[in-house]
């Protein structure tokens, strides 16, 4: 029997794999449902723009944990493709708000029924696992991903003192 350490060696090791595979598949271009060819950022900042209609580049940064410029170049390559548009915030001032288009609909609808479908491929294979199985795989993953992102802001800080 593998001791808890090997074990957990392994598990983070094929984690590890996980977000390599992950991020190939992220940098392979697609189309959704139009002649757009789009890359995965993109289609998840069209999903995150639908979800918070009206969202500002700051807020949608601040979700996404990216900074403001990178953002802000990502929502203008979607606006020439006219996946998404910007207009006057609501609440006047100089805020722009984003909003999906009805070809950013259509890519945003796409992409759900795409993920769904193979969420539910992945969901066969799991038929051994309780929801409560899933919530701890859940957990885990947040314990995981929280201790990194702490581990990152730390080597940030201390980079900058250098």
């Amino acid at each position: 029997m593998m001791k808890r350490i090997e074990l957990f060696t392994h598990l983070m090791d094929d984690l590890f794999a996980f977000g390599q595979v992950s991020e190939m598949n992220q940098n392979l271009p697609r189309t959704y449902g139009t002649d757009d060819v789009l890359y995965m950022a993109e289609v998840h900042m069209i999903r995150d723009i639908a979800a918070y209609e009206g969202i500002t580049v700051t807020e949608l940064a601040r979700l996404n944990q990216k900074s403001k410029s990178a953002v802000s170049q990502l929502v203008d390559k979607l606006v020439q493709k006219g996946l998404i548009e910007k207009k006057k915030h609501p609440e006047g001032n100089r805020r722009i708000a984003l909003y999906i288009t009805e070809k950013g609909k259509t890519v945003n609808n796409y992409h759900s029924r795409l993920d769904r479908r193979e969420y539910e491929k992945v969901l066969t294979k799991l038929n051994d696992y309780t929801d409560e199985d899933l919530q701890k795989i859940i957990d885990f993953i947040h314990i995981v991903s929280s201790g990194n992102e702490k581990a990152i802001r730390s080597k940030k800080r201390k980079s900058k003192k250098v």
